[in-house]
């Protein structure tokens, strides 16, 4: 893409209004300093010394920390529990300038979390040990998830786009249900040119009116064909047919593959140099894509612009990054 054409796209970021609906988490880094470590007199197993935390929103919440850094103004949809992780989960949200008011606080189920134990080695480098995870797996409260199509159903005439991102791995124990499929093909009819898009864990091809955002295995198990490379073009006119709207499979160091009326076509990623970090990196693929799509790129620009955001993302170690629109130019620029 022309640096002209870039720069056109990105200029018009700045104050675009998404909504972000789906499962919102809190991810927990607890950095442990390996130097430290110590033997515990009662069991013998190594105590691992925390000298520091970071908490910051994951799953939806990285959408929303992604589309923020880009200059959107996030609404955000969904549930936390009434709990610390809660509290915290409002607060990354709040500091990132998102609207978290649409959140339903409820009693009766945790915040979703992602504990990530990290090592700092004696030579700075980082080990992410095993991960703990905390979330409810008893299903939402149909009336939850009622009262949130309702508030999607009114943002439609206000926004520019929405994002749904579907993470619990147990169908029905998350925000995305049959009700807010329901207000999607509602808002598909009654906003035709509003941009939907979706990701989804284990689901995806449950999504219907929207632009599907899976990565490759995501794409291949929905469509129940083997999980390799050559079948990305086929599980993507696979979506695409199933959706009625275009498809975006992304193939981490292969890139992205958009398909729309028939035609495929393959964003290459841009080329890697010194240690990266992967973790994220679809989220921000969805927010560069949903930011050019609503500021005048075409489906195949904005995948090239997901390429550049994923690009700066994957280079920002330790955590889940996010890019600018300088930093979309300068990579740009050096990748020219």
């Amino acid at each position: 893409m022309q640096q002209q054409r870039l720069s056109e796209i990105t200029s018009a970021f700045a104050g675009k209004r998404i909504v972000v609906c789906g499962d919102f988490f809190l991810d927990r880094y607890l950095w442990i300093d390996s130097s430290r470590a110590e033997i515990s007199v009662e069991t013998g197993l190594t105590a691992n010394q925390v000298t520091s935390q970071t908490c910051a929103p994951g799953a939806a919440g990285t959408v929303v920390a992604n589309l923020a850094a880009l200059g959107a103004h996030v609404v955000c949809v969904g549930v936390v529990g009434n709990d610390g992780d809660g509290f915290m989960l409002r607060q990354g949200l709040e500091a990132l300038g998102a609207n978290d008011s649409l959140l339903i606080t409820t009693a009766d189920r945790p915040t979703p979390t992602y504990t990530k134990p990290t090592v700092r080695n004696v030579d700075g480098s980082l080990r992410e040990l095993e991960r703990l995870d905390i979330r409810s797996r008893d299903p939402l409260a149909p009336q939850i998830t009622k009262q949130i199509a309702d508030s999607l159903l009114t943002l439609a005439d206000t926004c520019d786009a929405m994002i749904f991102a579907d993470q619990m791995p147990e169908a029905g124990c998350g925000v995305i249900d049959s009700h807010i499929h329901a207000a999607i093909a509602q808002i598909a009819q009654s906003h035709p040119h509003l941009p939907l898009l979706a990701d989804s864990r284990q689901r995806i091809a449950d999504f219907k009116h929207v632009i599907v955002k899976p990565n490759l295995h995501e794409a291949c198990s929905a469509c129940e064909i083997d999980k390799t490379t050559e079948n990305a073009q086929s599980a993507a006119a696979m979506l695409s047919t199933r959706t009625g709207c275009p498809s975006v499979v992304t193939l981490g160091g292969d890139g992205v593959l958009v398909y729309a009326n028939g035609i495929s076509e393959t964003i290459a990623a841009l080329p890697v140099d010194g240690p990266i970090d992967i973790v994220g990196a679809g989220d921000s693929v969805m927010a560069a894509l949903t930011m050019s799509l609503v500021s005048g790129a075409s489906l195949a620009e904005a995948a090239q612009i997901a390429m550049l955001v994923a690009g700066v993302t994957i280079r920002k170690l330790g955590t889940t990054g996010s890019a600018s629109v300088q930093e979309i130019l300068d990579i740009s620029v050096r990748y020219q």
